[in-house]
């Protein structure tokens, strides 16, 4: 997808390297129509399964949100893979953030608990 309103200044690419990947497309359709997307539709690579790209649709069925994600870091040690950053765009208000991480696979190891995600403390989190 391309927005040709969307403007860049003082960044030219001269040249990258691209690669085309394995995905399946899947649809997600709310059955019970409570849900603020009425469908989404998710690329996941087919060889690292992970989700390259959503798009998710409102009620009326149109693109209201695009998040991709195929920014990440990947473990040469483990191949464990953490994010980089993400992109998001809203197309209905044309405005897009970007989010991006700072990545340390050491420091990822440690200090995390199975009870920070629990249901329970997840409810409670202040």
């Amino acid at each position: 997808m391309v927005d040709r309103g969307l403007v860049f200044t003082d960044c030219e690419f001269k040249s990258a390297d691209a690669e085309l990947r394995p995905v399946w497309i899947l649809e997600v359709r709310d059955k019970t129509g409570k849900y603020q997307y009425s469908k989404r539709l998710l690329w996941i690579d087919k060889e690292f399964y992970y989700v390259q790209m959503t798009e998710m649709y409102d009620k009326k069925g149109n693109l209201w949100r695009a998040w991709w994600d195929d920014v990440r870091y990947w473990s040469p040690r483990t191949g464990i893979g953490l994010w980089r950053g993400v992109t998001i765009w809203d197309p209905i208000n044309r405005h897009l953030t970007f989010i991006q991480m700072d990545v340390d696979f050491e420091e990822s190891r440690t200090g995390t608990k199975a009870q920070y995600f629990d249901i329970e403390t997840l409810r409670t989190y202040k």
